[in-house]
């Protein structure tokens, strides 16, 4: 029996885990967060807080940031167990009391109506069924008045350059790179969603705020950014390695001449900037 073919690699890129994806992510999803806690009530020491996909545990950290009384429960979610394993180790060196486990954002063990706040930060795009089975799960795990918190792009400016790359050196007619879909641009597609997973209409709000992703070393992020999102829809191919530096080059140059990029004064790395949606919805 023949075996399955190795797809190709180009060699300079990094193999995919979830320490770079940290990397390309930065402080972004913990500065969102810190600001979309500052739109609700304190939390209660009854509270029992879902940091659904929790990644590093950035949500997480957040919420301990803001003090909040002994007796909150949080249980930190993720379907990658690299993810799980950083949060453990973040919120050991802590000495919090957070539970862990590994679940999908659509597939929830939990019982219904179990948590008084829902948090997914950057995350429903990129779930099956474009986002509906997440939004169900969210709001069958609510207590009834329970609040979620869901995040959602509106700007993405290296992405827009990602694409612009692809198309200058594959043509138009090669399938675009992984990203989120462009209807995810849009707050009205993620109300929608969230209507479908069950919330009332008039129980969604929201809302637009601009943020910043610190970049240390430029061409080191979009190294590392390619490896993980350059690839398009069919596979790397040679062509890819022979225009491995090219494509970084051309990357770098846009994002250093782009007015949502501010260098910072080593002229080595900076800060990007980019919108986010906002909903809070309450069960």
């Amino acid at each position: 029996m023949d075996q399955e073919k190795t797809p190709f690699t180009p060699k300079q890129c990094y193999p995919k885990n979830a320490d770079l994806y940290a990397e390309i992510v930065g402080d972004s999803t913990a500065n969102v967060a810190e600001h979309f806690l500052t739109l609700l009530p304190p939390f209660a020491s009854d509270s029992v807080i879902h940091d659904n996909g929790c990644g590093g545990g950035e949500v997480t950290a957040k919420i301990m940031a803001t003090n909040p009384p002994p007796g909150i429960q949080i249980h930190a979610t993720d379907f990658d167990p690299t993810m799980i394993a950083n949060c453990d180790k973040m919120v050991a060196s802590h000495g919090w009391s957070v539970k862990t486990s590994l679940m999908p954002a659509q597939e929830l063990s939990f019982s219904d109506n179990v948590f008084t706040h829902s948090f997914l930060n950057f995350l429903i795009f990129h779930t099956p069924n474009d986002g509906v089975d997440c939004a169900k799960e969210i709001y069958r795990t609510l207590q009834p008045g329970g609040i979620s918190v869901i995040t959602t792009f509106s700007e993405i400016p290296h992405q827009e350059i990602i694409k612009a790359t692809h198309r200058e050196l594959r043509g138009p007619d090669v399938a675009l790179p992984h990203g989120m879909p462009d209807r995810w641009y849009q707050a009205s597609h993620l109300k929608h969603i969230l209507q479908e997973g069950g919330f009332q209409e008039d129980n969604i709000q929201l809302l637009t705020t601009g943020f910043y992703t610190t970049v240390r070393d430029l061409k080191h992020w979009v190294t590392i950014l390619w490896s993980y999102i350059g690839a398009p829809v069919t596979g790397w191919t040679p062509a890819d390695e022979e225009n491995w530096d090219r494509a970084i080059s051309m990357i770098v140059n846009q994002l250093d001449q782009s007015s949502t990029y501010e260098k910072h004064v080593d002229g080595k790395g900076g800060r990007l900037k980019m919108v986010a949606h906002i909903a809070v919805a309450t069960k």
